[in-house]
């Protein structure tokens, strides 16, 4: 399961269109047919709150999520780390700190006392956390800050996510007019929350849309909007699992990796999976991969509940395609978990009738494209759309945004 990290790989360039319901990513507005309140006002600030609720969660991840933690714990129980630290030593200290990074932490200070030993990162970050480093006895011998989150990497993030102009300000007092959606000069809505910089400080984080929502957008109900709304982030984020810059980056690797192009050129499927264990060992976030040459299978490595494939073509030095490998970068689990965090929604997999995998099990029997659902005791607006399972076949993915 690939979750967080996740979420710092996911810089989204899925923009949707502001005025229609097929953006540029081609990800389409299911379900909710068009209504006289399409263009309303009161679309458009339902649709921001969702949008702005669904960047303050992702925020919260920064701050408090999976990735945070066990950061964290990698810094509060490295013993490497806290024997330099109580000893004072500069050149210990940072020796050590560049093994506890993982990628994920972009900023760091180590101070003792009044002294700081380590001050690892230049990009302006936020969402930071702290705390004590402790020897073996438990005595406090120094203290940490940490950030995982960049500012800009989380700009943009949630613009494209919400497709909405984001901004990340400081701030000085209490941040006035966060909470609150307001018209800005260009005649735009806008609205904003409170976030922390690192180490200190106050920041505004500001979302305004781009114009009237899609149409589509705008449901008959509020509760109906607010679950588009939060139902397109859900497609979002499964479109960029299929076509995000992070996937062309991986297809581009495992078109050219020699020992897979030719294993499989070959029909050697032990070599093939041996090349595709190595693609595996490379960090790439790979989940599976299925290689053919021509109708011939040589070589199926990976997770059985998968989703979001995209086929790599195999070419011999001539430039000719003699075969292909299909690879995904995200299976249902992983997906399931990373749509429910940043959204809030109920998020259900199924294949026909079948549920694959959800947060609610068994789930409602049945969930519409768009519109009420009922579960147990607890109302729910569904928005629906159709992915695609690993290796082949629709899966319908439903967010579920419970009713007020």
């Amino acid at each position: 399961m690939r979750v967080l990290g996740l979420m710092f790989v996911l810089v989204l360039t899925l923009a949707l269109s502001g005025c229609g319901a097929t953006g540029k990513s081609g990800v389409r507005l299911a379900g909710a047919r068009a209504t006289d309140s399409a263009t309303s006002a009161d679309c458009a600030h339902v649709v921001l709150q969702a949008l702005t609720q669904v960047a303050s969660r992702i925020y919260g991840q920064a701050g408090e999520g999976r990735t945070i933690a066990a950061a964290r714990s990698r810094i509060e129980h490295s013993q490497a780390l806290r024997d330099a630290v109580e000893q004072g030593d500069r050149a210990g200290v940072q020796r050590v700190l560049p093994g506890l990074i993982k990628g994920q932490i972009v900023r760091v200070h180590i101070r003792h006392g009044k002294h700081t030993l380590a001050s690892y990162g230049t990009r302006s970050a936020l969402a930071p956390a702290s705390g004590q480093l402790r020897n073996a006895a438990g005595r406090a011998v120094g203290r940490y800050e940490l950030a995982v989150q960049g500012q800009e990497g989380f700009r943009k993030t949630i613009a494209g996510l919400t497709d909405t102009t984001v901004r990340v300000q400081a701030v000085s007092g209490s941040g006035g007019g966060a909470g609150k959606t307001a018209k800005v000069d260009n005649g735009g809505l806008t609205r904003s929350f409170r976030a922390r910089a690192f180490p200190a400080g106050r920041l505004r984080v500001s979302l305004q849309l781009k114009g009237a929502p899609p149409v589509a957008m705008c449901g008959v109900t509020t509760a109906q909007t607010s679950a588009n709304a939060i139902g397109v982030v859900g497609e979002r984020i499964y479109a960029a699992e299929r076509s995000g810059p992070r996937v062309v980056a991986v297809a581009r690797h495992v078109a050219s990796f020699a020992p897979l192009v030719q294993a499989v050129a070959a029909g050697n499927a032990l070599a093939t999976r041996a090349a595709i264990d190595a693609l595996f060992g490379a960090h790439l976030h790979i989940v599976r991969v299925r290689a053919t040459r021509g109708d011939q299978l040589v070589a199926d490595v990976g997770g059985a509940d998968v989703l979001a494939p995209v086929s790599v073509p195999l070419r011999d030095p001539a430039g000719h395609t003699f075969g292909a490998a299909q690879i995904s970068l995200q299976d249902d689990k992983g997906y399931i978990a990373l749509a429910h965090r940043f959204t809030g929604a109920q998020v259900l997999l199924r294949s026909g009738a079948r549920q694959v995998m959800g947060t609610l099990d068994p789930g409602p029997r049945g969930v519409p494209r768009s519109g009420p659902v009922l579960d147990g005791d607890t109302n729910y607006q569904a928005y629906s759309f159709t992915g695609e399972a690993f290796p082949a076949g629709a899966l319908r993915i439903s967010l579920l945004t419970p009713s007020e």
